[in-house]
């Protein structure tokens, strides 16, 4: 199940942002209603336009913005599908470099080298921009991720092939919202995110694939041998741990 923002008063925040400086990258997958310009998944103040990192829709385009008293901006050359899902993924490298690729099209994507850094960013807003309600988005989120890096082709590549945020560079990822019913918490800091209006819970996108987590441990040694036992936890599709199963090694 993903999040549906389906009006601009339907977003959900988290009121401490887990990054405030370049490199870092911003993920998400993304299902935009129409060609209207929105913001969707930001990292900002969110009471000044003037300071934050946004991943937004400029028509059929997906664009990053980012703002420092003014802003500066790329757009990929690639466009989103209307109705459908996209994954989108801005890497801004440091104040100079600011990159959007849309579906891991690494021939249409764009960089922006304008000097901006925003400041006093406090909040993350899944489903909206700085100010929420204004500019806020009318499309349908999931696997939303921040890592405190930036992400390189690879990576990015794994991420629009489905593989979840939490199986890339995991020591380096601050946030991690995966919008799978209504539990809205962030993955890495165990918070509740705030939800304002009513956003909906509606399908998934059906391709992401999750880890399953494993342990592996010793049994007393038989006629000198130590045999393993191995135990396989495997990971549902929302995440809970199903019970464990023993695999017995003949000997």
């Amino acid at each position: 199940m993903a999040r549906d923002y389906p009006t601009v008063n339907d977003w959900l925040n988290l009121s401490s942002a887990p990054v405030t400086a370049s490199p870092l990258t911003m993920s998400t997958w993304l299902n935009v209603a129409d060609t209207t310009a929105r913001g969707h998944f930001s990292i900002c103040d969110g009471a000044n336009n003037n300071n934050r990192w946004t991943i937004e829709n400029f028509g059929d385009k997906a664009r990053f913005v980012v703002r420092s008293a003014q802003g500066t901006t790329a757009t990929t050359g690639n466009t989103l599908t209307i109705g459908a899902w996209d994954h989108v993924c801005a890497v801004n490298i440091s104040s100079t470099s600011h990159r959007i690729i849309l579906n891991a099209d690494f021939d249409n994507d764009d960089t922006s080298t304008t000097d901006r850094e925003p400041s006093s960013v406090v909040d993350v807003v899944a489903g909206g921009r700085i100010d929420f309600a204004s500019g806020s988005s009318t499309a349908t989120l999931a696997e939303s991720a921040i890592w405190n890096v930036a992400l390189v082709d690879d990576e990015i590549e794994a991420l629009a092939a489905g593989v979840s945020p939490d199986q890339i560079r995991p020591h380096s990822l601050v946030f991690y919202l995966k919008q799978i019913r209504d539990a809205d918490v962030d993955q890495i800091s165990g918070t509740k995110l705030t939800v304002n209006g009513t956003p909906a819970v509606v399908s998934h996108p059906p391709h992401i694939t999750y880890p399953a987590g494993f342990a592996s441990i010793t049994v007393p040694a038989v006629a000198g041998i130590t045999v393993p036992e191995i135990v396989a936890a495997a990971t549902s599709f929302d995440n809970r741990p199903r019970k464990p199963s023993t695999i017995f090694l003949p000997f």
